[in-house]
């Protein structure tokens, strides 16, 4: 059997929700990320609440995406995408397919590696205590529902090098997710306002 023919019409209810609520928590997540990391330190008490508040939505919002992208995935494991329109060159189903399972991969590693970066930084007594925040509770803190990921080390220790890699590491990823992101939601408008065919329709649920 030809594998078009086992190839849905259109996206499930399920995975066009599971699809457009890990968009809107990375729409929000990022900004929020950003803030957090430029308001880190600073002792003015308005600009410390405005980066526990950036710290709470970025951290809660990324530990809840692990989840989303794992229910995601195993979704799509069962669920075949839809086929592509007639007339897609062969090397752009196959990119397509390439940038979709990039995004998954990074959707996942990138919140553990910032997970793993909290995990792994010990208190700082300038700054206090080392907090992965989860819908306004202290993850880490005592009673804490968040494990550490890594044995935390000081601060101020030779073992520094180990968040610092992290740490990079998720920022860096980032940054390439966001050029893999970019290139998914410019094919996405091309196929809807260039090639007038039913691609992102489909993803907002209307199949025709």
């Amino acid at each position: 059997m030809d594998i078009s023919e086992q190839q849905p019409a259109g996206w499930t209810a399920t995975a066009r929700w599971l699809h457009w609520t890990v968009a809107i928590a990375i729409l929000v997540l990022v900004p929020a990320g950003y803030i957090m990391a430029n308001s880190y330190g600073n002792p003015d008490p308005e600009v410390y609440q405005t980066h526990i508040l950036a710290s709470q939505i970025h951290q809660t919002l990324g530990l809840l995406l692990i989840a989303l992208v794992a229910v995601r995935f195993l979704w799509r494991l069962k669920h075949p995408a839809p086929a592509l329109p007639a007339g897609v060159p062969q090397w752009q189903a196959r990119m397509s397919r390439i940038v979709q399972w990039a995004l998954y991969i990074c959707l996942i590693a990138i919140p553990l590696l910032g997970w793993a970066a909290l995990s792994s930084l010990a208190d700082i007594p300038a700054f206090g205590p080392t907090q992965i925040w989860f819908f306004g509770h202290d993850g880490f803190g005592t009673g804490g529902m968040i494990p550490r990921l890594l044995p935390a080390v000081s601060y101020e220790g030779p073992d520094l090098l180990r968040y610092s890699s992290i740490a990079s590491a998720h920022r860096w990823l980032a940054y390439g997710a966001g050029g893999i992101l970019t290139l998914h939601i410019l094919a996405a408008l091309r196929h809807h306002f260039v090639l007038n065919d039913n691609v992102l329709r489909r993803m907002l649920g209307k199949q025709s």
